[in-house]
């Protein structure tokens, strides 16, 4: 596997490696207000190789930066093209892996990225998981308070599936908490987690921060983050990853060409 990635990343040519956005919506009218970049593999010879298998792959084999600059580069210019196309403020959150944060180039990498494809730094959110903050490094917290220096925001993912980042949400550079999705599979159905989803709302509130809920899958779903005042919303009630083509014809105000 490693020899494959090796080679999907070498050159301009880059085999099967796609990236694809997943609309993040605001739950009281379904209007997308961000997306999320997700890296997919298409191995010519294999199933599609999920992130969870080649990702720690890319680690291990010192091939995290070159997919890391593949995703970066690819998430800038396709939000672009959307926020363009679509008439929308967006914002672009692109997922982080520890080794790749714990480079000392990788701030001015990003930097320099954004500014290759003109998607603001503004408008872009860094996304770290719990076990990323579990084994935070002072190297990997000083790159996320220099790229919060130049505008970008940080989001913790998964956020509510360890015991760590509780504590540590008023010492890291956290501007958003994206809530695992096993929260909001059961607020349907669980009055104690329906109370629970609106204490940490509470929390978030409290500490200045934005909460995105994960893993939205139906209506009713959908109608409880609304009640409860959730922000922001993402799942495949609202979209699954798709090519950026397919979101701009899906999102696009009438008469634009896309």
């Amino acid at each position: 596997m490693a020899r494959d990635l090796a080679a999907a990343l070498a050159g301009g040519c880059v085999g099967g490696l796609s990236v694809h956005l997943q609309p993040i919506v605001t739950p009281a009218d379904g209007a997308v207000a961000g997306v999320e970049a997700l890296v997919g593999w298409h191995h010519p010879e294999r199933v599609p190789v999920s992130p969870a298998e080649f990702v720690p792959v890319a680690e291990a084999e010192g091939l995290v930066g070159p997919l890391g600059a593949f995703v970066w580069t690819a998430a800038c210019r396709d939000a672009r093209t959307l926020s363009e196309t679509t008439g929308r403020r967006l914002f672009l959150t692109v997922n982080v892996s520890g080794r790749e944060l714990d480079d000392p180039h990788f701030p001015d990498r990003v930097l320099a990225t954004l500014a290759a494809t003109g998607w603001p730094a503004g408008q872009t959110v860094v996304e770290v998981t719990e076990s990323l903050v579990e084994a935070e490094s002072a190297r990997s917290v000083t790159a996320l308070h220099a790229l919060r220096g130049h505008g970008l925001r940080v989001a913790i993912d998964d956020f509510g599936t360890g015991y760590s980042a509780l504590a540590r949400l008023d010492t890291l550079p956290t501007d958003y908490l994206k809530l695992d999705g096993s929260f909001v599979s059961s607020i349907t159905t669980s009055t104690r987690r329906a109370r629970l989803l609106r204490s940490v709302m509470a929390l978030a509130d409290a500490l200045d921060l934005v909460l995105i809920a994960e893993g939205v899958e139906t209506e009713e779903q959908a109608r409880v983050l609304t009640t409860l005042g959730c922000p922001f919303a993402q799942g495949y009630l609202y979209g699954r990853p798709q090519p950026v083509a397919e979101l701009v014809a899906r999102f696009a105000p009438a008469g634009v060409p896309v």
